[in-house]
């Protein structure tokens, strides 16, 4: 996979996971749709 492939895969993912299932990367949103980086970067 190119790099540029693999920047558009994480691109598209980190979306899901922060917009529409958040649950799916093991994270919680804060009030107002926050997550903290560390728990971004953990899940």
């Amino acid at each position: 996979m190119s790099q540029r492939n693999s920047l558009v895969s994480a691109s598209k993912f980190l979306s899901l996971v922060l917009r529409h299932e958040p649950q799916r990367a093991g994270l919680t949103l804060e009030e107002g749709g926050w997550v903290k980086v560390d728990n971004l970067l953990q899940g």
